[in-house]
């Protein structure tokens, strides 16, 4: 499964996703679950960061510098 918080979130909806995410994904699943964040968005990753979730997908990556740390 992946959650996507780039394209399926709208602009002024991102925080909002962003702090249902605990609540949506606290605990493991049985299936492999993604977190598609936001390009060049730290608190994205901030909140993925602290969930049990397989793998990060980062979209419109074309140099390292694309990829907030």
């Amino acid at each position: 499964m992946i959650v996507d918080l780039e394209d399926a979130v709208a602009p002024g909806a991102k925080a909002v996703a962003r702090a249902g995410l605990p609540g949506l994904l606290g605990e493991r699943r049985e299936k492999p679950v993604l977190v598609r964040v936001n390009a060049g968005d730290s608190a994205d990753l901030e909140v993925v960061a602290s969930l049990p979730v397989d793998g990060v997908v980062v979209p419109k990556v074309a140099a390292p510098h694309d990829v907030p740390t």
